[in-house]
């Protein structure tokens, strides 16, 4: 018999420092081009996002923008814990 949790496996712990390639907003997914290939990030409800040392929130990050993202790994998916954008 197979007991699945109602809360994903942690895979690992991820620091993501790049420039924003994309948004979706609908899907709370931004996607960081960092040293050279594209990482897709997941926003939770529960992430927390500064802009400046402000609380700020997902509509602040824009393509272009410079940000440092870390998180961790659940199911395969980065999992934004903090996003700072500068």
């Amino acid at each position: 018999m197979v007991i699945y949790s109602d809360y994903a496996v942690n895979e690992g712990n991820f620091n993501i420092t790049g420039v924003v390639q994309g948004v979706s907003y609908d899907q709370n997914v931004i996607e960081v081009l960092a040293t050279g290939s594209k990482q897709s990030i997941h926003v939770a409800p529960t992430t927390a996002i500064t802009k400046h040392g402000e609380t700020g929130s997902i509509a602040d990050i824009r393509v272009g923008t410079h940000v440092t993202v870390a998180g961790v790994v659940r199911d395969g998916q980065r999992v934004a814990v903090t996003i700072d954008i500068k």
